[in-house]
Order: C-alpha cells, then sequence, then structure tokens
C-alpha cells in the first residue's frame, strides 16, 4: 500500500522531512488521526494491524512509532502493542517553536511584528460569529509570542527531558546540541549511521533510531551511497506546521474556525504584502502564471507555489509559520482526493484573482490588494461547499 501524505506535506512546505519510510509512516498516522477528530486516548491499532494496513514491516512501524512518541502525538499502550492516541504537550510543541525560531533567527523585531499580525487577526475576526474554537489556535500563539518565545536563546526544558528518556533520544539530542551551537552548518557532512554508532557507542539500530528522529524534524537528510552519509539542513517550517496542526485538531480546532483564521491571516498578509512586495518577486509570479492553462489541470503545489512566493516577501518566519498551519491544516478539502488536482472552477478563481491581487501588490494599491484577497477567498469557500457536500455543514457553522 502506497503511503499518501502529499497534499498537507506541499500545503505545510515540507517534503523533505517524509522521504524515509517510517517518517512518512508518522506523518500518515498523525494525519489519519487528524482526520477522525483527533480522538485522544483511543487505540488506533495493534502492530501486527497497522503493519498490515499501511504495508509496512515491524521495522519501519516502530520507527514511525518512535517518532510519534517523541512529538507527543501517540504512545504505546502499557501490556500491549496498541498504539493511543495522545494530545500533544503545550510545553513540547512550545519548545520545538522556540527551537526553531533559534535556528532561522527570528530577531525581536520579527516578534514584535508576529505580536502586532495576530492583533489584527483579533480585530478582522471579532467581526464574524465564532463558535468558539477558533481561539484555541490564536490563544495558544499569541502566549508563545508574548511570554515563552525570547529571540536569541536556545530552547530548554521540556523538550530536552523528552529526548534524555531513550537512548536513541539521547543521541538525537546530542546532534541537535552541537547543531544548535553552530558546530554544523547547513550542508555540513555529519557523518554516516556506521561513524555515528562507532562515536556514540550505541547500536546501530539505535543510531538509526536517533536519525530519524532528526529527518522527521527536516534537521538532517541523508545522502546514499559510499563516502555519502548525513548532512545539516536548514530548518524547515513544516515539521513545526504539522505540529501545531497536530495541536489545534487535538485541541478541537474546527473546519470552520480554521478557514476563518485563514481567511483573515492571508488578507492581512496582502495587507503587510502591500507596503513591502518586490517588483521584481511580483513579475516573476506573473510570468509563472502567464504559463498556467485550462486545457492542463491545476495542482494544489501550482497554487502554494504562488502563495509561498509572496509570503516570502514578508522576511517574518514567524508569519509564515502560522500561515502554512491553518493552510496546511485546510488544504485537504480544496484537492481532489489524494491527487493533488484542483476542481477547475476553485482553479480559474484562483487564477483571476490572484492575478488582480499582483497588479495590484505592484501598484502598492492595498486596498485593492486585500479586496481581491477577500473575495478570492470567498468565492473559494463557496465552491468548497459545493464540490464537499460533507463538508457544508462544517464550513457554514
Amino acid at each position: 500500500m502506497e503511503i499518501h501524505c502529499e497534499l498537507m506535506s506541499e500545503a505545510v512546505s515540507d517534503e523533505l522531512s517524509v522521504e524515509k519510510l517510517g517518517c512518512r509512516l508518522a506523518v500518515a498516522i498523525d494525519e489519519a488521526f487528524i482526520a477522525a477528530g483527533w480522538p485522544s486516548g483511543e487505540v488506533y491499532g495493534s502492530e501486527a494491524a497497522l503493519c498490515s494496513r499501511y504495508g509496512v514491516s515491524r521495522r519501519i512501524y516502530r520507527e514511525a512509532v518512535r517518532v510519534l512518541t517523541m512529538r507527543g502525538t501517540a504512545r504505546l499502550r502499557r501490556g500491549s502493542s496498541g498504539l493511543v492516541i495522545t494530545s500533544p504537550d503545550p510545553e513540547i510543541v512550545a519548545d520545538m517553536l522556540r527551537g526553531y525560531a533559534y535556528l532561522v533567527g527570528v530577531t525581536e523585531e520579527q516578534r514584535r511584528q508576529a505580536q502586532d499580525f495576530i492583533g489584527l487577526l483579533r480585530s478582522r475576526l471579532a467581526q464574524k460569529p465564532c463558535e468558539g474554537s477558533r481561539d484555541v489556535a490564536l490563544d495558544f500563539l499569541s502566549h508563545f509570542i508574548d511570554s515563552q518565545l525570547h529571540p536569541g536563546m536556545p530552547p530548554e526544558g521540556a523538550i530536552k527531558e523528552k529526548f534524555r528518556k531513550s537512548r536513541a533520544g539521547q543521541i538525537a539530542l546530542r546532534i541537535l546540541e552541537q547543531q544548535i551551537s553552530s558546530a554544523f552548518t547547513p550542508g555540513m557532512r555529519i557523518g554516516s549511521e556506521e561513524q555515528l554508532s562507532r562515536e556514540y557507542c550505541a547500536d546501530r539500530s539505535i543510531t538509526r533510531q536517533a536519525i530519524r528522529l532528526l529527518e522527521s524534524s527536516g534537521l538532517i537528510s541523508s545522502v546514499p551511497g559510499r563516502g555519502k552519509g548525513l548532512f545539516a539542513t536548514h530548518p524547515p517550517s513544516g515539521p513545526i506546521c504539522r505540529l501545531l496542526c497536530c495541536y489545534f485538531a487535538a485541541h478541537k480546532l474546527s473546519v470552520s474556525s480554521a478557514f476563518d483564521l485563514f481567511e483573515a491571516m492571508s488578507i492581512e498578509t496582502m495587507s503587510l504584502l502591500s507596503q513591502s512586495a518586490d517588483p521584481n518577486e511580483i513579475e516573476r509570479l506573473q510570468v509563472l502564471m502567464s504559463g498556467w492553462s485550462s486545457e492542463k489541470p491545476l495542482r494544489l503545489g501550482d497554487m502554494i507555489a504562488v502563495e509561498d512566493g509572496l509570503l516570502a516577501g514578508l522576511r517574518n518566519p514567524l508569519i509564515e509559520l502560522m500561515f502554512r498551519s491553518m493552510r496546511g491544516y485546510v488544504a485537504p478539502t480544496i484537492a481532489q482526493d489524494d491527487d493533488d488536482i484542483v476542481p477547475g472552477e476553485v482553479a480559474t478563481c484562483f487564477a483571476d484573482y490572484t492575478r488582480q491581487l499582483l497588479t495590484a501588490l505592484k501598484l502598492g494599491d492595498m486596498t485593492s490588494a486585500v479586496e481581491s484577497q477577500r473575495r478570492k477567498l470567498a468565492r473559494i469557500r463557496e465552491l468548497e461547499v459545493y464540490y464537499h457536500p460533507d463538508l457544508s455543514r462544517r464550513l457554514q457553522s
């Protein structure tokens, strides 16, 4: 059985951390939890049943379980091989966010801009009826940015204690600490599995588990072949966005609230971009879209490439992280099944309004840019109700 997790991978801009089958399986299981409404405390299945369901070996399954346990999204039930769904620990999530912010060099100015951004979201959302669950996301993000994030300081506490509970975690932590201390720079070779096993006096199976933990976080990549091995990578936002999606799902963020948040983030992002957009980047995106044709199906990845090109213009990793997390939460409702193809009317709507948006941004016309984005998202939401009747009640609640 092929393990599908492409939609959220593209939505949160994370293709690297799902290259290895164990990591890919962990992601697929997390996404299954999200789709099921995150029933914390329930048993998802036994080792034998899940190996059969996903068509993987016990070794691959156990690699995935190690990743899930470290992220706090699942654990093995005592006395059996049953996998129990758990709610991610907010302290672990905050610590992983701190680590990401530290590694990408978030500044105090960027932190303040993210605070202001959340304030703008609250003001915009105050105008819309709310069933309550969207505060789960805003309250967590606001508390983290206001009280738990200290630019320039590495993570301490919860995540280290979590890693120290297993030998594989201890090895992963040692490698991670070297990366945090700048002993490793992106692209630098860390070593091979064999070399690391000797260095840390560990069995290769344990070292492999440590490697999977770091690969699932996108902090290292492996290149097969003699003389190749493991290399440090620039920290991607994708794995952290996934963890945020898991946290929001476990705390019952509804699809309707997620769409509200995504719309608000999209509109406020365009408002900010209208003041700082790079004309050359706008022109590049216009050229990119000129190749789109009604005769060729539009993929979700094509839409995301344009959004990410715009998002980069903000130069704020925290706002990008918030945007991609919410996009990942709603992305599975946009494409058709698992094939990443966007329905024709949705594709046309996205293309037409995005072209208007790019023109407005190039002219620095904030009012027109915001209005184009607002109308685009409102129309896409209407179309989603049509193409996904089962979502109608949740999207309109």
